[in-house]
């Protein structure tokens, strides 16, 4: 039996999402916080793992879909002691199974090549520009 639960986010779990980012060091995350909060509010995917005792947020994935075609994961984070133990698999099954028909497309750093791949995703190659970036 999993020690964790999938649930959807509520505002009052936006302080521990932000704890995860710091404990990972995602700093633009953490930094643009305003931004951040109102990326979570705005999403169309938002899913937390929750350990079931404590409540406590171990784990989530945010990202986009259009429903159709195409979904997009933004960010996928496991706590640390958490890694390895099913939650990215979980969260990512989860939200594939609510959009079973789109291809599933995620944006990671290269430590998490193996992860992916054996999820058997396939890799992608891309670009990526923030705006004050010129």
């Amino acid at each position: 039996m999993r020690s964790f639960t999938i649930c959807e986010f509520s505002d009052t779990d936006f302080s521990a999402i932000q704890q995860l980012n710091h404990a990972e060091g995602w700093s633009y995350l953490t930094e643009n916080s305003n931004q951040t909060q109102r990326a979570w509010t705005e999403s169309t995917i938002r899913f937390l793992a929750k350990e079931v005792k404590t409540h406590t947020v171990i784990g989530y994935v945010r990202g986009l879909t259009d429903g159709n075609l195409t979904t997009y994961i933004c960010e996928l984070l496991v706590a640390k002691p958490y890694q390895g133990h099913g939650v990215g698999d979980a969260l990512i099954s989860h939200v594939h199974s609510l959009y079973p028909h789109t291809r599933l497309d995620v944006l990671s750093l290269a430590s998490s090549k193996s992860f992916y791949e054996k999820m058997t995703f396939r890799p992608l190659y891309g670009f990526r520009k923030t705006y004050d970036e010129s």
